[in-house]
């Protein structure tokens, strides 16, 4: 198995080297993201201007992955950042979910242009509508803390349920919360049991100490075990400080 890694990597990098010299910069555009990231990577964090122009020269071909890596490229050098927003734009407007999810974070932490929810919200369901659970899991929130639009419930139930379905703990364990209120209906109960255990077993920290505290005093219908509660606070730790910035 290691040595397939080793062949695949092997070839990979002699695919891109071949991109970067003798293949020149009318080379067709890859088919893969991946193979187009692996150059952004070149050109950002290792700041090689054959990478830099191979992505210049896709980007105008029309591929919105190499668009969004030129924009990120870019922002990782002064004298280009600037030119970072219309890149962005560009590769969001041909359906490209990360470029329009940035554009996104961007309004609404004000890095790009002055903050701007309206404009924020208008990105990130841009990008939710590309199946992007994080702009789905934003929408989630800014529907229900009236950030951008209207606080609106049910809207922010919506989105919180597509970014879920997208893979996302931290919607599933906001969910959680929502299905799990007093007065719940016992098919509620039932989800609400289902998603903490999804968002705990994807190592979302919060969600991992919420189990813990549910399999210590038997709540939510959990089977009492302390045993468990015990090693699910502490991975729970564990994890909070090594992978998430829980928000």
């Amino acid at each position: 198995m290691a040595r397939s890694i080793r062949r695949f990597r092997v070839r990979a990098w002699g695919v891109m080297l071949c991109v970067l010299t003798s293949c020149g910069f009318d080379s067709p555009v890859p088919t893969t993201s991946a193979a187009i990231e692996s150059v952004g990577m070149l050109a950002g964090a290792g700041r090689q201007a054959l990478a830099l122009q191979q992505l210049e020269s896709w980007s105008a071909k029309g591929s919105a992955v190499a668009s969004r890596e030129l924009a990120l490229a870019y922002l990782l050098d002064t004298n280009k950042a600037p030119q970072a927003r219309p890149i962005f734009f560009l590769a969001a407007k041909q359906g490209d979910a990360p470029a329009a999810f940035m554009l996104g974070e961007a309004a609404r932490l004000g890095t790009l242009q002055a903050p701007d929810l309206k404009s924020a919200w208008d990105w990130y369901e841009v990008a939710a509508q590309n199946n992007h659970a994080e702009a789905a899991l934003m929408l989630g929130r800014m529907a229900a803390n009236g950030e951008g639009v209207a606080a609106n419930k049910s809207n922010a139930v919506r989105w919180l349920i597509k970014s879920a379905r997208l893979g996302s703990p931290q919607a599933m364990f906001l969910l959680f919360v929502h299905y799990s209120q007093p007065g719940t209906q016992e098919s509620e109960w039932a989800l609400a049991r289902h998603l903490l255990y999804e968002s705990a077993h994807k190592h979302y920290p919060p969600a991992m100490q919420a189990l813990a505290l549910a399999l210590e005093g038997g709540d939510y219908g959990f089977k009492k075990d302390r045993q468990q509660a015990i090693f699910m606070m502490k991975e729970a730790g564990e994890e909070s400080r090594n992978r998430w910035n829980v928000r």
